[in-house]
């Protein structure tokens, strides 16, 4: 089993080299396939590693595994002690002496150390924290344009661009999306938002459906979808998505949530009868 799982985690990865391209993932999860196939081929041969021993190192091994590839799913990049320095200083300026010294900071050291994609996101992100959309917009953009095919860059630009009032780029940056990955969720339930917008809330509803089919178990995704049922006057199907979220809801803030969308729409309900 131990020879199994390891020849497919080494298959595994260079069959995404070959679709991708390497990193330094793809060299971490062969070392742990070749650890795991010396592991099963010294089993048998050394006696320490016979009968229990071969297995308590076995589970340890594929918990390993799990923990390192738990850990890569977050998505979250990896950041090196002298960029979280300059992460830090940025912030500390944005304290002090606000944000124009934070970006400015942060502009200066991608000009000197090179384009990082870390610099250029905080950027964005100070401005969409002091409100400032179409300059948030403008830092995604700017991301964007180094990491073309980064669909999470994308997706958080497009959500700039609805925030800063250009529904149409929002739409067009959502729609190429689902295009390249269609079954990203939240690329559908952006363009609900935009639809929304535009009082079409039919559409609305017809993208918050593929959302909530492609994660059934969704309970922002089905809330927004009773909330488009509502919009739409659909409300024996809006209180089948509410009594569907609220099964779903495992934690206070998911159970928080429905009940306060509910009492929106329950007001709205009231008020048509």
């Amino acid at each position: 089993m131990m020879m199994i799982f390891g020849v497919c985690l080494i298959l595994g990865a260079f069959a995404d080299i070959f679709l991708a391209s390497f990193s330094s993932v793809h060299l971490l999860l062969i070392a742990l396939g070749a650890g795991l196939i010396a592991i099963d081929f010294l089993g048998n041969r050394i006696p320490f590693l016979r009968g229990m021993g071969k297995t308590v190192i076995s589970l340890l091994a594929i918990g390993l595994v799990v923990f390192f590839m738990a850990g890569v799913s977050t998505g979250a990049d990896p950041v090196d002690k002298e960029t979280a320095d300059i992460l830090s200083e940025a912030d500390v300026l944005y304290e002090e002496k606000g944000i124009e010294a934070a970006v400015k900071h942060l502009e200066d050291k991608n000009t000197d150390l090179g384009w990082h994609k870390a610099f250029g996101m905080r950027i964005a992100e100070l401005y969409a924290g002091e409100e400032m959309y179409p300059e948030s917009a403008g830092a995604y953009g700017n991301v964007l344009r180094n990491l073309p095919d980064d669909l999470a860059v994308r997706l958080t630009y497009a959500n700039a661009l609805y925030l800063s009032g250009d529904y149409n780029g929002a739409l067009r940056e959502a729609t190429y999306i689902t295009r390249i990955e269609p079954e990203y969720a939240e690329a559908y339930i952006l363009m609900g938002d935009l639809y929304r917008v535009w009082n079409d809330h039919f559409r609305e509803q017809y993208y918050c459906k593929i959302a909530v089919g492609l994660d059934e178990t969704s309970v922002e995704y089905r809330v927004r979808l009773a909330e488009a049922y509502g919009r739409s006057l659909s409300y024996e199907e809006a209180v089948t998505e509410y009594e569907l979220a609220k099964e779903y809801a495992e934690t206070p803030e998911d159970e928080l949530t429905v009940y306060e969308s509910y009492l929106r729409f329950s007001d709205a309900d009231s008020q048509e009868k």
